[in-house]
């Protein structure tokens, strides 16, 4: 089993968040809740160096938001559901935590 990379002040590579990423961050850490999705997103996005990070973690809450309004019984259109966006999000992180790791142990 690898040990888990620690580093939650920046980016894999080094880098830190953009201030705007960092502010946001650290809102989203200074609320109540130890397990807000959002922080847990744009974390990890963060990371690992995400492209267009800002904008993906904006429409990342608003993916949050619509998933919400379901979950507290809204009515929804299925066909208007960002599950398409959540996917491609979803591929983007596991083939930069790949390559992360490949990178690690080479």
């Amino acid at each position: 089993m690898h040990a888990p990379v620690q580093n939650t002040t920046g980016r894999a590579d080094g880098k830190d968040h953009s201030p705007k990423i960092h502010t946001y961050l650290e809102r989203l850490r200074q609320r109540k809740e130890e397990h807000v999705l959002s922080y847990k997103f744009a974390l990890i996005a963060s990371f690992l160096a995400l492209e267009n990070l800002e904008e993906t973690v904006t429409k990342f809450d608003q993916a949050k938001n619509c998933r919400n309004d379901i979950v507290h019984g809204a009515p929804f259109d299925e066909d208007g559901l960002p599950i398409a966006k959540v996917r491609k999000w979803l591929g983007e992180l596991v083939c930069l935590h790949l390559a992360l790791r490949i990178q690690v142990n080479s």
